[in-house]
């Protein structure tokens, strides 16, 4: 290590140690418009064993495949947070934002030795509240007036909503005959989960009243405990099979399907909870939506 990085070192470790704490703060505003990293959950690994399903399908069944399925991406998101100082440097923080996700896919098989053709269409929205309630501690650095560090933590409130439509349709034509079979669901799911955040930032006061926010946050969030309207029809071009109409809890499980050897993830909707040889690892799905954020604001003191 240089002499002029120990330098730098000793500098910097002398101001923290001689920060004083903030005694005049006032009450204020920040808006922040956050890059958010999400982790995955039972969603995504439902959408990614569709599309493992299908290929495998393909290759037992020798076909031509087109199309793929995507979970949803929440993206980046706007967030509203109100800071109430308490006493000398800390402050009780209020901030609210809203996620929203939505993505439809379409899977088409067409099989080689007869006529036959299947699809399945799904339509994914997820969208969730989020609240947060926590305190924070900020301190001023005596090297440069108006630049203050931060740190946080609290409680995080998630309010989600999944809703989820899937509609599968087979057609086998045989000696000019045609032959439907298909089901047709559709659910929309609500619950709610409470998490926490802890974030670190660096703030900056251009004027009097107006300061720029640089901040880091984490939050563990995952919702479970759906439940929400059910429908669900199987039918033919003769027959209906199966009706449902309900409330329904959304569960997560691993099933054989279409005929294959081996078994999937499935995140769906059911009235009474799934039991019998078929299904493995049985329990209520979940939504991921801890997340690693970048965040850029703006705060407005009063």
């Amino acid at each position: 290590m240089t002499k002029k990085r120990i330098l730098v070192l000793l500098a910097v470790a002398a101001s923290l140690i001689m920060a004083r704490p903030l005694c005049a703060e006032k009450i204020s505003l920040k808006l922040s418009f956050n890059l958010n990293t999400y982790g995955e959950g039972d969603l995504e690994d439902w959408v990614r064993s569709l599309n493992s399903l299908w290929q495998d399908f393909s290759t037992l069944n020798p076909g031509t495949l087109t199309g793929e399925f995507t979970a949803p991406d929440y993206g980046s998101n706007l967030e509203f947070g109100l800071r109430i100082p308490i006493y000398k440097g800390l402050g009780l923080d209020l901030s609210g934002s809203r996620l929203r996700g939505s993505e439809q896919g379409e899977v088409a098989y067409a099989r080689n030795e007869v006529d036959q053709e299947q699809t399945q269409r799904i339509l994914t929205d997820v969208s969730a509240f989020d609240l947060k309630i926590g305190f924070s501690y900020r301190i001023e650095m005596p090297f440069l007036p108006g630049l203050h560090i931060f740190a946080n933590a609290g409680r995080h409130l998630t309010f989600a909503k999944y809703n989820v439509e899937d509609n599968w349709q087979s057609t086998l034509r045989i000696a000019g005959m045609e032959f439907l079979n298909a089901y047709e669901k559709e659910n929309s799911f609500t619950s709610d989960a409470l998490g926490f955040y802890a974030g670190l930032g660096v703030e900056y006061d251009v004027v009097k009243y107006i300061a720029v926010v640089c901040e880091l946050e984490k939050i563990w969030s995952k919702v479970d405990g759906f439940k929400g309207s059910h429908y669900y029809k199987l039918y033919t071009d003769r027959d209906v099979l199966i009706h449902e109409d309900g409330t329904a809890t959304l569960f997560y499980y691993e099933t054989t399907q279409f005929a294959l050897p081996d078994t999937y993830p499935l995140l769906t909707g059911h009235i009474e909870r799934p039991e019998g040889g078929l299904y493995r690892n049985i329990r209520q799905g979940e939504l991921n939506f801890s997340r690693f954020s970048v965040k850029l604001g703006v705060r407005f003191k009063f």
